[in-house]
């Protein structure tokens, strides 16, 4: 890990926009690798969790229990293991995304040296 970057445009410059009065604007280079803000923590989160066959299954085998005619086992005890699974896998990915969100700013804050590639002469 460098103390700083360098950055290359990935397009040339042209003699059109050397004569211009303004000169050009490059894409932000804001790296962000996060996968969830405050907001969509929760929500993303249960949607990914519940795309693994286990915590379907094991949602349905809760919801079942809440039927009185299938109800095989106590109602709380078929959501202790749901619960906990996705307690724990919920943390660690809170962890893994905070983790992921300093070195980003860490990283956004280099100091940057931006090389413009100057235009080839015609001649």
């Amino acid at each position: 890990f460098t103390r700083h970057r360098v950055v290359l445009p990935a397009r040339d410059v042209t003699e059109d926009l050397v004569s211009q009065s303004k000169p050009p604007t490059y894409a932000g280079n804001k790296i962000s690798t996060t996968r969830y803000t405050l907001l969509t923590f929760i929500p993303k989160n249960l949607y990914e969790q519940f795309h693994r066959f286990a915590n379907t299954y094991f949602l349905f085998l809760a919801l079942l229990n809440w039927i009185p005619i299938v109800g095989a086992f106590r109602k709380d005890i078929t959501m202790i293991p749901l619960v906990v699974v996705l307690s724990l896998v919920a943390i660690k990915d809170a962890i893994e995304d905070c983790r992921r969100r300093r070195w980003d700013t860490a990283l956004n804050h280099l100091h940057t040296a931006v090389l413009d590639r100057v235009p080839k002469r015609r001649e």
